[in-house]
């Protein structure tokens, strides 16, 4: 086996190298839908929101210095700082639960992983603080149930309640921590019935989440609203082009080459570890969700990263797994984790030159009318909008200057995400207000937004922009608004000197 030592340097080199790409990509890339709308939770803060408990916003006003800094790097500068801690979190149950090599194989997993390495690692989600939560969670459930200091016990069972209470407030998801939990307690291990510790951590987690209750009380559970027009169970059929998306993404979030050595550990793990129980408690925090979330996408629409902070029990799995594998060998690297990074590096390199040069044309359709230029091109969502910025600012100021427009009218856009970027990207550099219109399930935090700035109600001129990859006609919603609708100009969104996405802009006056 290699040396404890070597172990810790390559850990070293592992979490520096990784950064270090992730400080780059947060560099490099402009903001996602989500992330621009979470933008808006730091902006606008409050106890909790429409889709998400209020964490992901703190920690942005946290390293933003409540917005002071907010180009992309500094709302991402949490994900930036807690990837690094998790990468080391993940190593140390690793070596917890078994030693130091298996702790390091979970290292390597749990970079190769894009939802990881990117969706929390890179980008500003729910999902970073909820991991790094999550993963302090596991550690101490760990030492509460399994360490040999029995003094320990109590304090890291109620200690593991707050942080699950933080990673719940983080994201909902994370309550699947606590049904693993009882799972286990209830079918392997009932004589923790008789503790008291097993009843004050939950209540100490459902402490933590009362003022979220409560919101969701006073607003009449959005949240709820929310879960239930994106999940609708047992409104349709088997529903297999649904369920085959959320098996193919959970796969691929994981990264194909972690998935199938996760399969494998999980079979051979009664192999690799002495303690049945521990093998127990991590599966049981691993498996149901990700099978729960099958079963639903059976019948309701589902996101594959959901599923993901189910397969971080699971690495660990497979971190034992492999290190009984090649345990002897001197290995840091073996071949499977090898191709496991090897492909998400190629995977990121790809993605990457496909959203800053679009090597991929998706509009090679000559039938492509204007305002259908980009529909096919997911990776539009994070490329274009500050080269719009740009050109939107030179057309406002010649619109005032030619007292076309007043130089205080708002912007209003379609869908929460569209409106998201034109707030971020188009009106806070020239200091305008956003506002959109639709259903809650339309324009989300923008039903708070719009409040919070006033209303539009009494607003006589706007602009209108919509992007042609999502283009809405603003008749469609705005006539009962203004009268005068006309459209002023078609900006160009080139990559690599082509036409790759329109943004329309018009004049709304009553």
């Amino acid at each position: 086996m290699a040396e404890p030592q070597n172990i810790k340097k390559v850990l070293i080199k592992l979490i520096i190298i990784s950064t270090i790409i992730r400080v780059v990509l947060a560099i490099m890339l402009e903001l996602t839908n989500d992330e621009v709308n979470y933008w808006l939770y730091a902006k606008f803060p409050a106890i909790s929101h429409y889709e998400h408990p209020p964490m992901v916003g703190f920690f942005i006003q946290l390293t933003t210095i409540n917005l002071k800094f907010d180009s992309e790097f500094f709302l991402r500068l949490s994900s930036l700082i807690l990837g690094a801690f998790n990468t080391y979190m993940i190593f140390a149950i690793g070596k917890k639960i078994k030693d130091g090599l298996t702790g390091l194989y979970a290292a390597f997993l749990f970079t190769a992983s894009f939802y990881c390495f990117i969706v929390a690692g890179v980008f500003i989600h729910p999902d970073t603080p909820m991991l790094f939560f999550g993963l302090i969670s596991i550690y101490l459930l760990i030492d509460g149930f399994f360490g040999s200091d029995n003094s320990n016990i109590n304090t890291s069972i109620l200690f593991a309640g707050f942080s699950i209470g933080m990673a719940i407030l983080s994201k909902y998801l994370a309550v699947h921590l606590w049904a693993g939990v009882i799972l286990y307690v209830l079918l392997y291990d009932r004589k923790w019935l008789k503790r008291k510790e097993i009843y004050i951590a939950p209540l100490i987690s459902l402490l933590c989440i009362l003022p979220v209750i409560i919101w969701n009380v006073q607003n009449e559970s959005n949240t709820l609203l929310f879960w239930q027009q994106n999940v609708n169970m047992l409104k349709s059929g088997l529903r297999f082009d649904l369920f085959l998306p959320e098996i193919a993404g959970q796969i691929f979030y994981n990264n194909p080459v972690n998935f199938f050595i996760i399969v494998i550990s999980i079979i051979g793990i009664n192999k690799a570890l002495a303690d049945k129980n521990l093998k127990r408690m991590l599966l049981l925090m691993g498996i149901p969700l990700p099978l729960l979330l099958l079963f639903i996408s059976f019948t309701g629409r589902t996101l594959p990263h959901w599923s993901a902070p189910g397969y971080i029990a699971l690495i660990l799995i497979a971190g034992i797994y492999l290190s009984e594998k090649y345990m002897g060998t001197a290995k840091v690297m073996p071949v499977p984790i090898m191709i496991a990074a090897s492909f998400a590096v190629l995977i990121i390199i790809f993605g990457v030159l496909q959203i800053n040069y679009g090597i991929i044309n998706f509009n090679k359709d000559e039938n492509l009318k204007p305002i259908e230029l980009g529909r096919n091109d997911v990776t539009l969502d994070m490329y274009g909008w500050k080269q719009a910025a740009e050109k939107f600012a030179a057309l406002n100021k010649q619109l005032v200057e030619e007292r076309k427009l007043n130089h205080n009218a708002p912007i209003f856009s379609n869908k929460w995400y569209n409106s998201s970027h034109v707030d971020y990207y188009i009106a806070r550099p020239i200091d305008k207000m956003v506002f959109t219109v639709g259903s809650m399930g339309e324009i989300r935090k923008y039903d708070w937004v719009n409040r919070e700035r006033g209303g539009y109600e009494n607003v006589t001129e706007a602009y209108y922009i919509s992007p042609s990859r999502d283009y809405q006609d603003p008749k469609e919603k705005y006539r009962i608004l203004f009268s005068s609708i006309i459209p002023v100009d078609t900006i160009r969104v080139e990559r690599s000197g082509k036409l790759a996405e329109n943004m329309f802009v018009y004049i709304m006056k009553k």
